[in-house]
Formats: structure tokens, sequence, C-alpha cells
């Protein structure tokens, strides 16, 4: 004799099915409907901005006394205004690929960036680079074909501090080319890119060490939220 299920067990096990159907969906179509409110949300404050952009315009064009009211409402990330360099920015923490990690676009007045926050500044007698983690501080020599200047690499990296142990690292460079031990030549320093919100920062040393009768360049490199520099020797030649 076969016996059958209970209608009130049947419910039950159809009832458990459409549960965790239910928090499977949801579970599954969550991480995207945020991802989507965060593409609206940038896609908002393109607009606002440009919006923003025309009346500053518009009122500088006008001249003292002009005035404009301006609605701004962000229902996510973050406005501010940042004095140092004369902008609006908009900040949001996404994982939707707006932009893809590192870099920038330019759209009109706008730039959009993704993991950009190296800034590079340089003065009379020096190059900086700073991101999150790390503060560095570099040697300037300008470019003189006549007269290049002397560089001892040991001596090349003037501050060297770590943000996250609030320490300054007093370690010297040691280049070793063939296993010979390179530490003074003639040349110039510089970098790739001044500004701020960078993908990286990058200062170079061009070197050619006539007593060994050899040429290089020193690439130092600072990637964005990085808490370490790379140090490369790039166009190694013979002199």
């Amino acid at each position: 004799m076969r016996k059958g299920i209970s209608p009130f067990v049947s419910a039950a096990i159809y009832t458990g099915l459409i549960i965790a159907t239910i928090v499977l969906v949801v579970q599954v179509a969550m991480p995207i409907i945020e991802k989507m409110k965060d593409v609206a949300a940038v896609d908002q404050a393109k607009d606002m901005l440009t919006v923003l952009n025309k009346y500053i315009q518009d009122v500088a064009s006008e001249g003292k006394g002009s005035t404009r009211l301006v609605q701004i409402q962000t229902k996510r990330g973050t406005l501010a205004v940042v004095n140092e360099s004369d902008k609006i920015e908009f900040a949001i923490d996404t994982a939707a690929a707006i932009v893809s990690p590192r870099t920038k676009q330019r759209i009109g007045v706008l730039t959009l960036a993704a993991n950009c926050e190296v800034d590079v500044r340089s003065n009379d007698t020096h190059y900086m680079m700073e991101n999150s983690h790390l503060n560095l501080s570099f040697l300037r020599y300008d470019k003189n074909d006549s007269n290049p200047h002397l560089i001892n690499i040991s001596n090349l990296t003037t501050m060297f501090y770590l943000e996250d142990e609030s320490a300054h690292f007093d370690g010297v460079i040691d280049l070793e080319i063939d296993g010979k031990s390179v530490i003074n030549g003639t040349g110039y320093t510089e970098v790739s890119e001044t500004g701020s919100d960078l993908p990286t920062g990058v200062f170079i040393a061009h070197i050619n060490s006539t007593s060994q009768s050899i040429g290089y360049d020193l690439y130092f490199t600072l990637e964005s939220e990085g808490d370490y520099l790379t140090v490369e020797v790039q166009n190694y030649r013979t002199l």
C-alpha cells in the first residue's frame, strides 16, 4: 500500500522552495541594482556639474554683483569644493565599471577618474610625489647639456615618509649593473607629469657614468593606493 504526501507537507515544501528562490534572486540582483544606482548618480553629477560650470561662467562674464541660484542635490556620493586646486569634486565609492581603474577621461570641462590619487608637484630644488600611503621628495636637476649636473644616486631621495606608520624611511639606494656598483654620474632629473589626482607619479633620473662608460635612466614609480615605490633601470647603454 502506497502512502501519499500530506497536502500540508506538500504546501510547506513548495513554500520553502519559493522562499529560497526569492532569496537567491535578491542576492544576485542587489549588487546589479546598486551598480545601476551608482551609474545613475554619476550621470546626475555630470549633468549637475556641467550646468554649474555654465552658471559660473555666466556670473564671471557679467561682473560684480551678478548672482545665480543653483540647486545641488546628490543622493549618493559626496560633493566638495577643493580650494587648493580651484575645482569641485564629486566622489563615489562604487564597484560599477564607470571608468577603468587608474585612468582619467576628459569630457568637456569634466574629468572622470578612477583610483587616481597621486599628486606630483615641484619647486626650484625638488620634485614631490604623494599618495595616501607614501610622501616622497627627490632632488631636481634641470637639463643642462653644456654643464650637466653631478648626480649621486644614494642622495636622490631626500624624503621617504610612510603615512601608515607615521615614520620616515632612512635607507639609501644602492644600484648594481653587471655586478658593478653605480653611484655617481652626470645628467638631469624630471617627472613625467605634474598635477593632482594622477593614476601614477613617475620621477626619472637620466644618468651617464663616464668612469664606467655606461648610461641609463632610473625610473621611480608611485602607483595610486600603493604602499610601495617601484624602481627600474631602463634604456641601459654603453658610452
